[in-house]
C-alpha cells in the first residue's frame, strides 16, 4: 500500500475507494495479487461463498480492503473463485467502487496503466473504468455530492 493511502486512512479514517462489490475470478491467487498490486488493498478475510449456486457463482471468497488503525478494515471488493465454464463473472454485470477523490485515484491507476479516461454521463456523474487481469470490468465513480478534484 503506498504512503499516500496509508496516511490518508490514518488521519481521516476514510478510505480512498469503497464499495461492497463481488467479482468472479477463475484464477483466485493471481487475481488477489493483481488487485493488491493495482488497488493497494490487502487480503482481509477468506471463506466460502454460496451466493448463487445455480450460476456456479460459489467457491472460495476473499475480501480485499484497507486496514484501519483499530484492527478493523474497510472492505473494497470480494473476489469469488468461480466454477469452470462460468461465463457470468465478466459478462453480466460490473462492480462500481466510489471515491471522494476521483482525479487522484485515476492518476494512481493511470500510472499503473489500467485506467480509462474520466467520463461524465448525462446526469453529471464522473467515472472511469478499467479491466482486471481476467477481463472483468470495474467502474470507479465520484461519490455523489463531491466535485471532481
Amino acid at each position: 500500500m503506498d504512503l499516500w493511502k496509508k496516511l490518508w486512512i490514518a488521519y481521516t479514517g476514510i478510505t480512498p475507494l469503497y464499495g461492497k462489490s463481488f467479482v468472479g475470478v477463475k484464477h483466485l491467487d493471481s487475481a488477489i495479487q493483481w488487485y493488491c498490486d493495482v488497488l493497494d488493498v490487502l487480503e482481509v478475510s477468506r471463506g466460502t461463498n454460496d451466493l448463487d449456486l445455480d450460476r456456479n457463482y460459489s467457491g472460495t471468497a476473499v475480501t480485499l480492503g484497507y486496514p484501519t488503525t483499530k484492527g478493523r478494515f474497510f472492505p473494497v471488493i470480494t473476489l469469488i473463485q468461480v466454477q469452470p465454464g462460468n461465463i457470468f463473472a465478466a459478462a453480466e454485470h460490473h462492480p462500481i467502487l466510489f471515491t471522494k477523490h476521483l482525479a487522484k485515484i485515476h492518476s494512481d491507476l493511470t500510472l499503473k496503466e489500467v485506467a480509462g479516461p474520466i467520463q461524465e454521463d448525462s446526469g453529471g456523474n464522473h467515472f472511469f473504468g478499467f479491466q482486471d487481469c481476467e477481463g472483468n470490468r470495474i467502474e470507479v465513480c465520484l461519490e455523489p455530492g463531491h466535485k471532481l478534484d
